[in-house]
């Protein structure tokens, strides 16, 4: 299925430029295939990010370490123990890699939502699970989307 929004061309040739990179994760099921993101784009500073508690199937420390996600990054706590990470929840180590990070790929739906406001660039790979996000994204329910958020100014 083609994606609504697709800034993946873009977001490839960012990797292809980075010296950090940063995924916020979302599920456990799709962490494996995070970690074979990180592993091939063989950035030279890659970071993912857990939540601290699950909520829903989402990913921590403890399934992030039983995949081996430590072999291709370093992984942090975001601090977030909500469906998404938001800027004022996370822990000090994880804000100063999201604030310095070249690119940062965030994951989700929830992530999307508590990010949406921030200001610097982010690169949002989700699908639009319902009518409200569809609709802040200008696509349909159910759509996929790679979306370039650019950063804030002033």
């Amino acid at each position: 299925k083609p994606f609504a929004i697709d800034d993946l061309k873009e977001l490839a040739g960012r990797i292809r430029r980075a010296d950090s990179l940063l995924i916020v994760g979302d599920n456990c099921g799709e962490a494996v295939l995070d970690k074979l993101l990180l592993d091939i784009a063989g950035v030279p500073n890659s970071y993912f990010s857990v939540r601290t508690k699950p909520a829903l199937n989402d990913i921590t420390m403890e399934e992030a370490l039983e995949i081996g996600m430590n072999e291709v990054a370093t992984i942090l706590d975001s601090g977030a123990d909500a469906p998404g990470a938001q800027e004022k929840t996370m822990k000090s180590d994880f804000f100063d890699v999201y604030s310095r990070a070249d690119v940062v790929i965030s994951k989700g739906q929830g992530n999307l939502e508590g990010l949406s406001s921030a200001r610097r660039e982010i690169f949002f790979l989700l699908m639009a699970k319902c009518e409200v996000i569809g609709g802040f994204l200008g696509v349909p329910k159910g759509s996929f989307v790679a979306y370039k958020k650019a950063e804030l100014r002033g």
